[in-house]
């Protein structure tokens, strides 16, 4: 039997371009709509058979709209994502879904009234081909025991703090915005949860700058296994926009920094050192492509579950409690 095309209306064409991009390459789906507060935005799709709406209420209203890929501010997904659902539609959004605990847990008691609603979340360092890789070897314990894990989120985009809607008006969190990928993909990575952590932060923006949140976010976490886990989420300083990684077993250790990725071995004459393919590139495609192949249930394989979505969030809004109290806390996921 014919799978019945799936038709997809977008929220914001910033980031929503690239979501317009992986759908209109995929036979199975139909874009129909897209919505901007900004009109201009709508000449860059240059299809007339897609409507385009000023207020995203009449997009998630319209009865041919399946599925909403929101693509907008982060403080406007909470409400986006609660209309929608209510309407049935399947929902797919950029980090982060909400800013606070209220709203998630107010989107997890909604999401669970709708059994055949699907949901995911544009968390796409798991496409990557050199973490997908890395992991296996994790599984097949080629690392040993790993001791330590560290991470950081290099921004290199510091004059997008200024004067844009990145500010503490809007809830804007660094941890929320960018934290989320650096937690999901390690999490992703051990196939586990933290049990605590404690978050030190700094602000280091300019006072010219109309910016008054932490930009400097130190991120510990530690797992029921011992494994100690840290983060550094990075605004300001001199360095281009990257993902570095560093795993630490007593195996193997794995080293991914702006100018290599290596593996280094433990062998019976010392260590080995290994270089691995360094042009490594996330798939958005990938990830719209198995939500759509799970909607219309043409696999069971699901690159990002809800559950990991909601346990994400609850792990960022415990960074978020640690950071204002200064405390370690133990992270609670129901």
């Amino acid at each position: 039997m014919k799978k019945k095309i799936i038709n997809v209306g977008i929220i914001g064409l910033g980031v929503g371009l690239y979501h317009y991009r992986a759908y209109i390459n995929n036979k199975s789906v139909r874009v129909t709509s897209v919505c901007d507060f900004d009109s201009k935005k709508y000449s860059m799709i240059n299809n007339s058979n897609i409507k385009y709406y000023k207020d995203y209420k009449k997009l998630i209203l319209d009865k041919n709209v399946d599925l909403v890929s929101i693509a907008s501010y982060d403080h406007d997904h909470y409400k986006q994502i609660i209309l929608s659902l209510k309407n049935n539609k399947h929902v797919f959004v950029e980090k982060p879904i909400c800013l606070n605990l209220k709203e998630l847990e107010h989107i997890n008691n909604l999401k669970k009234t709708k059994k055949l609603i699907y949901f995911s979340s544009n968390l796409n360092l798991r496409t990557e081909k050199l973490f997908q890789n890395i992991r296996k070897d994790i599984q097949s314990h080629k690392f040993g025991k790993i001791i330590n894990i560290q991470a950081s989120y290099l921004w290199g985009r510091a004059s997008k703090i200024d004067k844009t809607w990145r500010n503490k008006k809007n809830n804007y969190s660094f941890i929320l915005a960018s934290g989320t990928h650096m937690i999901d993909l390690i999490n992703w990575l051990v196939r586990d949860y933290p049990d605590v952590v404690y978050v030190a932060s700094s602000k280091n923006s300019p006072k010219k700058f109309k910016f008054d949140l932490d930009d400097f976010i130190n991120i510990t976490f530690k797992y029921k296994n011992g494994l100690i886990v840290n983060i550094f989420l990075n605004a300001l300083s001199a360095h281009p926009h990257f993902h570095s990684l560093g795993i630490f077993g007593t195996q193997k250790t794995f080293n991914r920094n702006i100018n290599s990725n290596h593996i280094i071995n433990k062998t019976k004459k010392g260590y080995k050192t290994i270089d691995r393919a360094h042009n490594s590139f996330n798939n958005k495609n990938l990830l719209i492509n198995n939500f759509k192949d799970k909607i219309q249930k043409k696999n069971k394989f699901d690159l990002i579950s809800y559950k990991e979505i909601y346990y994400l969030m609850k792990i960022c809004f415990a960074c978020i409690e640690s950071s204002k109290k200064s405390k370690k806390i133990k992270i609670k996921y129901k």
